[in-house]
This record gives C-alpha cells, structure tokens and sequence, in this order.
C-alpha cells in the first residue's frame, strides 16, 4: 500500500479492479441501449443487462480459463441474464472499444479529485499572500538581493498553480475521447453514427481517428501536465526547505508538542513534509518517459501499453493528490517568522 492509498481512499477506490470492470459495464450498457433503440438486438437487452452486478470471483474463475480479462468480464455479465439476451452483449465491439472508452471515462472522474484538491490548494497560497504583506529580503543567487514583498513569494506559485488547472482543465475537452470503432478501427460492425450516439449516453466525444485504440499521446499529454504538477510541487517545497535553514529561519512546518526531529538530537525541526513532497516529485515524474514510449505501438495496435497503464496511471492520479493534499496543509499550518524576517 503506498502512501497515497493509505491516506485517500477516494482516489484509490477508482483505480480498484472492481471499479474497472464498472467502467467497463457502463460502456457496455451505453451500446446495448444505442443498439436497442436502433432495434439492432433484441428489444428487453438493456432492461436485462441493466440489472447485472460485477462478480469479481466469477470474472476471475473466467479468467483462469480464458486467460482474458475482457471476455471473462462479458462471461461473468452475461450469465447473470436469459439466454436469448447473450448475443446482444459486447456486439459489434473490440476490446479495446470497451477498455480506453472506459478508462477516458475513469480518468474523467479522477481528475475531478485532482482539480478540486488543486483549486483548493490555489485558495490557500492566495489567502497567504493576502496575509503576509511585510517586507523581506529578496534574493538572487542565493545571495541577498533588493526587498521584495513576502507575499511576492506566495503569488509566483499561486500563478504557476493557476495555469497547470487552465491547462487540465483544457486537455479535458481536447482529449477525454471514446470510440466503438471496431477491431482495426475500419467500421466492419458498428457505424460512426452509432459510436457518436454511444458517445453522447457516455457525455464524452469521439476520437478522430482510432485504429484499433485511441491514439496514447492523449495520455502522453496529461502526464506531461501531472510531471509540470510535480515541478510545481518540487519548486515550493524546495522554497519551504530553503527558508528553514538555521541560517536562514524565515519559516517553520508545523511541529506537534510530542513530534520529534531525531532519534538522537529530538530538538531538531525537519522539514519533514516538504523533504517527501520532494522525493514523491521525482517519482511523478518518472512516467513522462514511459507515457512517451507507450505512444508507439506496432501496425493498428499492441498490449505493449496496457501493463505500464496498469501501474503508473493509477499512482500518478494517486500521488499526485496525495501531494497537493500534503502541501495544502503545509501551507496552511506554516509558520511564517515575520519578526525574523523584518530584522533583517
């Protein structure tokens, strides 16, 4: 368990393999209710199918047998209804149909924890700045340099903070898609009208262009943005850690009266938080290099992605909250030496 999930079981519960499979499902149901009212199968399927529940113990018994975890998904579904009604399910669809029309709709809901921890975090930098208007060396080099304003340090993050919402909050209508597209992306089943109707049920749009995938430098390019989130994180913790040296004193994280520093010199006050804000920085952005590499897959498609997706995805979405939640309160609890700082 790392030690995002053992905070935050929110985002943790959206990348659970259970959770999957209700994405999963949910696609499914968007096409058995556009193929029902085009009178493509029978009438009755989604009634039936609307009532079904994810069996994670019979998806993997199926799974154990077919060594496939969307057809043991569609088996563990589909026995759960009569049989006149099995041949409706996962029509005219390819697997992947289903897995990145699924995932576009999970990434969807995880940004929304994302963007609400961010906007919240931009409140408090700027609720700081508002708050500590007092004069304070500015430097250049690490060297003293010309008075500044204090709040002029709250404001540079506040603004960085802004801009990397703007941009998600841009890569969401640009590059949240779906598609039904079919096994080389050709049509052979379903046509383009049925995939823009599936798409409205699902309130995301089509992708351009599939081929037997969505295209992964629309993943490529939000994890960009979350390795730019990292940076943010790394530079105001790296500021914090800068100002709490003894020779320096400008700043102190929260220290609890029954917190120690040391094992053997208990007095010292680390910068505990902004240290692991720093390392977990790092970890983020190892996955810009992974996401890259996914893009390039063989002809129409290979799986060379889908085992790398399984990984970082979900810990980037996790530690990336994870850290903004951590540096709010580190914001929010920071002591702020004025009197040191306007000694000097």
């Amino acid at each position: 368990m790392t030690i995002a999930r053992y905070s935050q079981q929110d985002m943790a519960s959206l990348w659970n393999e259970e959770k999957k499979f209700q994405y999963y499902l949910q696609v499914e149901l968007a096409l058995l209710q556009v193929l029902e009212k085009r009178s493509i199968i029978p009438r009755g399927s989604f009634k039936a199918f609307s009532k079904t529940q994810i069996d994670m113990k019979k998806i993997h018994e199926f799974e154990k047998k077919f060594n496939h975890d969307v057809i043991a998904f569609c088996h563990s579904i589909t026995e759960q209804v009569p049989k006149k009604f099995h041949s409706a399910f996962h029509y005219g669809v390819t697997s992947s149909d289903i897995i990145d029309s699924a995932l576009s709709l999970q990434i969807k809901d995880a940004l929304k924890l994302i963007v609400v921890a961010a906007e919240t975090l931009g409140e408090t930098l700027m609720k700081r700045a508002e708050t500590d208007i007092f004069l304070c060396l500015g430097r250049s080099h690490g060297r003293y340099a010309e008075p500044m304003i204090f709040a002029q340090k709250w404001l540079s993050f506040y603004a960085e903070l802004e801009r990397w919402i703007e941009d998600v909050k841009t890569w969401e209508k640009r590059h949240i898609v779906m598609q039904c597209s079919g096994a080389v992306g050709n049509y052979t089943v379903l046509s383009p009208e049925i995939e823009v109707e599936i798409a409205s049920v699902l309130n995301l749009e089509v992708d351009k262009i599939s081929t037997q995938v969505i295209a992964r430098d629309h993943l490529a390019r939000l994890i960009q943005l979350f390795s730019l989130l990292s940076v943010f994180i790394e530079r105001l913790s790296v500021e914090l850690r800068l100002l709490q040296h003894n020779d320096v004193d400008e700043v102190e994280e929260q220290f609890g009266q029954e917190q120690r520093g040391s094992s053997v010199m208990p007095h010292k006050k680390n910068p505990i938080s902004a240290e692991n804000l720093t390392g977990i920085a790092r970890i983020i952005r190892s996955s810009a290099q992974v996401v890259l590499e996914n893009c390039i897959l063989w002809h129409e498609r290979d799986i060379s992605h889908s085992s790398a997706e399984r990984i970082y995805l979900p810990e980037v979405f996790d530690l990336s909250l994870y850290s903004l939640r951590r540096m709010l309160k580190l914001c929010q609890n920071l002591v702020v030496k004025s009197d040191v700082i306007e000694k000097k």
